[in-house]
């Protein structure tokens, strides 16, 4: 049964921005959105030390129906939405909404997609007519349950930008480490792994239990020193619980109209010096930048009461970073999700009440 269909025209210019990949590091994330779409729980990244010869996503999700071998690469074409309406109250459901990555990929390299449902005997390799989408080619194969996507010769049209993203690759792999870091630490069950071809020394593993905790990913990545200086929090906007028990069970408590925080940061009197520098910020999930938007305010807000608290307990200048790891659970249809083309910023219809929430919170903590 077809699940993959043509958005409304309408409904693509509201959505905007054809161009989706810029880089290998916005390809991945493109490709770890559709496959965490797809129920995926594990997921494997593999690419080549230049990063543009081969880039392969795979996972264990549930596969593409036959009946959508054809919308494949085709611009404007997703499962996730029927309208533009429907954004504001799916986006807590899905991650990607534009139909436009697979067809940004296939018109920048060569792609070839594997994959399988449950119900079907043998799975297919696909490989996507150039440019216009739909399938060149078809042919049974044998497979698990999932999608694996090859995207092959990725600039390969385009010499310059080949040139430099070859010579940028060193720093891009680095990139695509703490991308898949990010996705890791907002969704600390998911299983993911990285490896660069004929580089075994470059392999990076996170391997959860099923029930694992943000804790939990926090040593997996980073070390149990980093635990030792960190403490984890549940807690709601209008009123902070004093439970420490797993997120989902909150989350399945909470009230709709209430904001759920789930915090990992810094004890009050631990040394930020001893920990990482990196910030993670998510909402319902979904891997945020915090160079600008509501995650920037909320970072300032918790660098604030660090320096407070560490100018009361000695002359030591605070760090300007600080480590973090906050993901908010929102009420459906509190935000925007459509304000970048990266989809790594929201747009909050009550920030306030956002930023307000998290500054109790941190004034109690420090």
């Amino acid at each position: 049964m077809s699940s993959i269909s043509r958005l409304p025209e309408s409904t693509t210019r509201l959505l905007g921005s054809p161009i989706v990949v810029t880089t290998p590091v916005t390809l991945v994330k493109e490709l770890l959105d559709n496959s965490i779409d797809a129920k995926a729980t594990s997921i494997e990244v593999i690419i080549s030390a230049d990063t543009v010869k081969k880039i392969e996503v795979r996972d264990n999700g549930n596969g593409i129906h036959p009946d959508d071998y054809d919308a494949l690469g085709r611009r404007g074409h997703t499962s996730k939405l029927r309208n533009f309406d429907e954004l504001r109250n799916y986006s807590i459901k899905t991650l990607g909404f534009r139909g436009e990555a697979l067809s940004s990929a296939n018109s920048l390299a060569r792609i070839t997609i594997t994959t399988k449902i449950s119900s079907e005997p043998v799975a297919a390799i696909l490989h996507i007519q150039p440019d216009t989408g739909g399938v060149l080619k078809q042919q049974p194969t044998s497979a698990p349950v999932g999608t694996t996507v090859s995207v092959t010769d990725l600039f390969g049209r385009l010499p310059v930008r080949e040139q430099v993203t070859i010579k940028e690759s060193s720093r891009t792999l680095e990139k695509i480490v703490e991308l898949i870091r990010s996705y890791a630490m907002a969704r600390p069950r998911l299983r993911l792994s990285f490896k660069v071809w004929h580089s075994p020394k470059n392999s990076w593993f996170y391997s959860p239990k099923p029930d694992a905790t943000v804790r939990e990913a926090a040593i997996q990545l980073f070390g149990a020193e980093l635990a030792a200086h960190c403490f984890e929090k549940t807690f709601e906007i209008g009123g902070i619980s004093n439970e420490n028990s797993s997120c989902a069970e909150h989350h399945n408590s909470s009230p709709n109209s209430q904001y759920l925080f789930e915090a990992f940061m810094l004890k009050a009197g631990s040394d930020p010096f001893k920990a990482p520098k990196q910030r993670y910020f998510s909402v319902d999930g979904r891997p945020l930048t915090v160079k600008r938007g509501t995650m920037k305010k909320l970072l300032s807000i918790y660098v604030e009461h660090i320096a407070v608290a560490l100018r009361q307990e000695s002359s030591t200048i605070p760090p300007r970073d600080c480590f973090i790891r906050l993901n908010i659970k929102c009420p459906s249809g509190s935000y925007d999700t459509n304000i970048e083309p990266s989809k790594d910023e929201v747009l909050f219809s009550d920030e306030e009440t956002v930023l307000d929430g998290f500054k109790s919170f941190c004034r109690e903590t420090y």
